[in-house]
């Protein structure tokens, strides 16, 4: 008897599945090595882009920022010209003029030149300072002596104006009473007419313009009065007279 009530004990029995409840508490999730692994398995490999490919992709913001700097620079450039251009064309032009030479004079006298200058400029030539001297030069050898020049202020000169005509720049010389005019001797005539020397004016012009630029002009200038060979124009002395002529491009 008290062995089949056990069996019935038995089968009677249920088994209840276990319920099991999962409570999350927000702790990383530990997983195998294996799966980390994996993952990087299957993960595609990451290309670094060349030079040459970014710029391909960068090639229109390059060409923008090049045409802009492009631009920049031609506006500069242009402003800079345009600018050099009027101070060109405003700007004063002081030459000599009327600078002949006087005919041979007899011994005693002296011998000089009527100097004007003229402002073919735009505007007015301020601060003119105006260095001349008259010497008599040698064909033959080196011409080493410099008489004193004459030194004239004339302040300013309008455009279009001349000054005014004022005693001629003659031949000057160093004495022991100072500087004085020189008085030609019978040698200077002899050699002036037998063409072994020749009159020289040599002088530099220096003023400024309404920008405050600084301008200069030389110039130097000859004359003959006696017979002279074919060949005067390659004469040493005479070429370092012509090189002299320059004048400024200051603006």
């Amino acid at each position: 008897m008290n062995h089949s009530r056990k069996s019935k004990r038995k089968k009677n029995k249920r088994k209840e599945p276990s319920s099991v409840r999962v409570i999350d508490t927000g702790a990383p999730r530990q997983e195998h090595p294996d799966a980390e692994i994996h993952d990087h398995i299957n993960e595609a490999p990451k290309e670094s882009k060349g030079f040459f490919t970014k710029l391909r992709e960068n090639w229109k913001l390059d060409a923008t920022v090049v045409i802009a700097v492009l631009a920049l620079v031609g506006t500069f450039s242009q402003t800079y010209y345009l600018r050099k251009t009027m101070r060109m064309d405003e700007r004063p032009w002081v030459f000599d003029e009327l600078m002949g030479l006087k005919d041979l004079p007899q011994s005693g006298n002296e011998i000089g030149v009527d100097f004007v200058m003229l402002n073919s400029g735009k505007t007015t030539a301020l601060q003119v300072l105006a260095i001349i001297r008259l010497d008599k030069v040698d064909f033959i050898g080196p011409h080493t002596y410099r008489p004193p020049a004459f030194v004239r202020q004339y302040g300013t000169i309008v455009q279009g104006t001349r000054t005014n005509n004022e005693p001629p720049v003659v031949w000057q010389e160093d004495t022991p009473n100072g500087i004085k005019h020189h008085l030609l001797t019978d040698a200077d005539i002899n050699d002036l007419k037998a063409g072994k020397s020749f009159i020289q004016v040599w002088g530099k012009i220096t003023y400024k313009d309404s920008f405050g630029l600084d301008h200069w002009n030389i110039f130097c200038d000859y004359r003959t009065f006696g017979p002279v060979s074919s060949d005067i124009h390659s004469n040493a002395n005479i070429l370092d007279c012509v090189k002299l002529n320059n004048i400024d491009t200051n603006f």
